[in-house]
Formats: structure tokens, sequence, C-alpha cells
């Protein structure tokens, strides 16, 4: 009798502890750090962890056409990006204007 009282004590302790740790998922947010000027980013970063970053410049409600656009600091002449020049990371500059 005793030994049938421990092992369902046993095993409802494991259950127990099981289901504690399945509730910490609920305190994880993927997203911290993402927010404002934060690093992180929270999607498939593939291939060599590459990201790809989108920032504006000059934008107003009033400058919204697209003046320049640039790739890694170097201004593009035209609208075609290759995948050599995005797959390692890469930072898009698109300057606004009037």
């Amino acid at each position: 009798m005793i030994k049938k009282f421990l092992l369902l004590a046993a095993a409802a302790a494991c259950l127990s502890a099981g289901a504690a740790a399945q509730d910490l998922v609920q305190y994880v947010n993927p997203f911290v750090g993402t927010a404002g000027f934060g690093n992180v980013y929270p999607g498939a970063q593939v291939p060599f962890g590459g990201i790809q970053k989108v920032r504006t410049k000059n934008w107003t409600p009033q400058n919204v056409h697209v003046k320049a656009v640039y790739l890694n600091g170097v201004k593009l002449k035209g609208t075609t990006l290759r995948y050599e020049d995005i797959r390692g990371g890469a930072e898009l500059l698109f300057v606004m204007g009037r």
C-alpha cells in the first residue's frame, strides 16, 4: 500500500513539474529588442545570419517621394538589386523629398 502511494506521489510530482515548465512560455516575448532602435530581428536570418535593414531619411507627410536610394552607402542608379548585394546583410536607405 505504501509503495503504491509513493509511486502515485512521485508521478503527481513529475506531472506538476512538467506543467510548471510549460507555463513559463507565457513569459517569453520574442519581440524584445525589435522596437525603436533595437538591433534584434525576429524573422528568418538566412543565409549567414544576414539582416536587411531599411531606413528612410527626410520623411515627413509632405516628403513622400523617393529622391535617392542607397544600398550599403552606395547610391543606386537603377531599380534592380542582385542577390549577391544583400545576401550577407544589407542596409537600404530611401532619401525622401517633394
